[in-house]
């Protein structure tokens, strides 16, 4: 092995190995319509605590934010938002990145769309090279179905305002209902004319006919194209950020056999199970209040809304889903549903609330006086009314589901009586917490007088049926019965796979190396080892400098290619944590967040209170850079030693048996210099 000394610290470790450096990391490819200087303005503006928290509740933790990861579904809050650093990380799914790459992944908008929002949010204007009809025709569909949706709700906005029939039709059935023009505009409302509407204008516009069908602004009769959604007010549908995912059409004729709405088909776009109306506009206000009202109709979050009650949605005239449930969750875990005087479909609406309880949800119920809804009650009320009367009539939902289910039966009938436990026992076993079960269990048997333990008893026999239901196959009765033991305790059995050990991976030390340019790259440390004779050895040196040349000297390629990558990416940006925030590749991004975010922060007050010390890393950072490159290196080398002794056993040639067993010797010996070395790094 060479010991050769450069900038006063030892290369070439690995002379042996000879790896072709790949260099496959190109920078960013910027959206070719808009301007470099403009997407410099843009990034610089970017505040990435404010972006996300659009989409987001973030809480104050430390010098950070944290709040219930957008990307899957999780109690206790593991995601993070680091403004010094402007980068995010869920460490629930492993994502993290720039603003822009949560943009991208959260919204799933290309590199160009984020920017153009973000371009939005912060009044930078865009001078875009006007588009061609070819470039026009060659865009996703999503992205044409989100082109022609803004152009749509524009179109229908101007409709409304600027025609005789819009403003005679459209915009008198709005003034009926008594709505302002600033909450007209607030929600951006419209009407599409009776004849000549949005197929026509978008065709003129060189929209495609395809992506009219797909967002079901057209239809396709035996003359062609006809609209939709024609003679009708519009209401369009936004999703988080603000971006029209789709439209509400009510028509104003009184003609019983045509519908009274017709809404937006769901394509690559729109999702209606994952949206709810008026949550672009609530989504601040929920989280500030704490709590969300429910309620059924789009004129309904709008009659709240001008009332000043603003943190209401609906469920877009679609059943209560699953992830419209963990939506409000992202802003809060207090929910009152919101029924309307005369409501049949009251009854119905319970899948709805179990839907609550199953994602730990404190929900309540409130049934507004007959003949009335939220809609018509908050015209005739002040808004501290409206509140006032909530607050008075809510019921937990128990006592609120029980009410309705005994309403006009007579539970002396023992038949009725058991159908009524049994469904409220259902309701019961969807809540996670166990003392939130019995608490609920005990108020619910006191209701409907009857014995707290037989209640209980049934709840238990529903959590026992779900729990067996959800079980994968593999498992014995015995397991099986352990299983539903340990998930009613909150833990898991861990299974065989959980427990197979891995073969060598270098993975954990390229991260541990990456960790160190990042954190320390633009720091120097004095260098110390002891040569072969015990005389030490010391130099000032760069981190980034002395990792670099040390990895070059053994031509060293990291295994995994992300690794390599965003190796690549720190060799071609010295400033990278400024370049960063140029990135437009995803997996870069994620990974240089994923890395530079610890899961855990020792807390100052450590020092601060009880006079605690610890040993910092950056104190002596010698230990830790020559003790993970030699560590890294000495891994190597015993990969090599693995794959020589693999090839061994299946070769039947002579003359390459003697290669691999020389190259196994050279292996060996480089294997106990790496191990001297280790031995001779200077701790302190």
């Amino acid at each position: 092995m060479n010991g050769r000394i450069r900038y006063g610290y030892p290369c070439g470790h690995l002379d042996l190995i000879r790896y072709k450096r790949n260099s496959n990391f190109t920078k960013s490819s910027y959206a070719r319509l808009i301007p470099k200087e403009t997407i410099q303005q843009i990034i610089d503006s970017a505040s990435i605590e404010e972006v996300i928290g659009e989409f987001v509740a973030l809480k104050k933790s430390g010098s950070n934010f944290k709040g219930l990861s957008p990307f899957t579904d999780e109690k206790t809050p593991s995601f993070f938002v680091s403004p010094s650093k402007q980068i995010f990380k869920c460490f629930s799914t492993g994502k993290g990145g720039n603003v822009v790459s949560f943009l991208m992944e959260h919204e799933k908008w290309t590199y160009p769309e984020a920017l153009k929002w973000l371009a939005g949010k912060y009044n930078i204007l865009i001078e875009e090279k006007e588009q061609s009809p070819e470039q026009i025709q060659a865009r996703s569909e999503r992205e044409s179905i989100a082109a022609l949706n803004r152009f749509a709700a524009d179109y229908f906005e101007d409709c409304l305002h600027q025609t005789e029939e819009g403003k005679n039709i459209g915009l008198s059935y709005f003034y009926e209902r008594e709505f302002t023009d600033a909450t007209i505009k607030e929600f951006n409302l419209g009407y599409n004319p009776e004849k000549d509407g949005i197929t026509q204008e978008a065709l003129k516009n060189q929209f495609n006919q395809k992506y009219l069908l797909a967002a079901g602004l057209s239809k396709e009769g035996r003359s062609g194209l006809y609209d939709f959604l024609r003679g009708r007010v519009i209401f369009p549908i936004h999703n988080l950020s603000g971006q029209v995912l789709g439209f509400g059409a009510r028509t104003l004729k009184a003609d019983k056999k045509i519908p009274k709405y017709l809404n937006s088909p769901e394509n690559e776009l729109y999702n209606k199970s994952k949206v709810l109306y008026g949550l672009y506009q609530a989504k601040n206000t929920i989280t500030k209040e704490d709590n969300c009202f429910l309620v059924e109709g789009y004129t309904d979050v709008i009659s709240l809304h001008q009332a000043g009650i603003k943190n209401v949605v609906a469920s877009s005239g679609t059943s209560l889903t699953k992830d419209q449930v963990k939506l409000i969750r992202r802003y809060t875990k207090n929910v009152t549903i919101l029924f309307d005087g005369d409501s049949a479909g009251i009854k119905a609406s319970f899948r709805g609330i179990d839907l609550f309880l199953q994602e730990d949800l404190a929900v309540k119920a409130c049934l507004f006086p007959d003949g009335e809804d939220p809609d018509s009650f908050a015209k005739k009320h002040a808004r501290e009314e409206v509140l006032d009367f909530i607050q008075d009539n809510a019921k937990d939902f128990v006592s609120f589901k029980a009410s309705i289910l005994t309403e006009g039966q007579e539970l002396n009938d023992p038949i009725k009586k058991v159908a009524v436990l049994r469904e409220m026992a259902e309701t019961i076993s969807q809540i996670s917490d166990p003392l939130a079960r019995n608490v609920y269990g005990k108020n619910c048997a006191g209701l409907l007088d009857i014995d707290e333990a037989v209640l209980l008893k049934e709840v238990n026999k529903y959590l026992r049926g779900k729990a067996r239901e959800n079980l994968k196959q593999g498992f014995d009765s015995d397991q099986i019965e352990g299983e539903i033991t340990a998930r009613i305790a909150g833990t898991e059995i861990p299974t065989e796979k959980q427990n197979l050990k891995k073969g060598l991976s270098a993975d954990i030390q390229e991260r541990e190396i990456l960790r160190l340019l990042l954190q320390y790259g633009d720091k120097q440390f004095l260098y110390r080892e002891k040569d072969g004779a015990g005389e030490i050895i010391e130099a000032e040196v760069g981190v980034r400098d002395f990792i670099l040349e040390t990895l070059d000297a053994d031509e060293i390629t990291f295994q995994s290619e992300k690794h390599q990558k965003l190796l690549a990416f720190i060799r071609e940006n010295e400033n990278f944590s400024e370049a960063i925030k140029w990135v437009e590749d995803s997996e870069i991004t994620s990974l240089y967040a994923d890395i530079i975010t610890p899961a855990y922060e020792l807390s100052p007050n450590w020092e601060k209170k009880h006079f605690i010390f610890t040993n910092k890393e950056e104190a002596n950072l010698n230990l830790a850079i020559t003790k993970t490159l030699y560590t890294y290196q000495l891994l190597r080398v015993e990969m090599e030693i693995r794959d020589i002794q693999e090839a061994l056993k299946t070769t039947r040639s002579e003359d390459e048996m003697m290669e691999l067993l020389r190259n196994q010797k050279e292996y060996d010996r480089a294997k106990s210099q790496l191990s001297a070395r280790l031995s001779r790094v200077i701790i302190r």
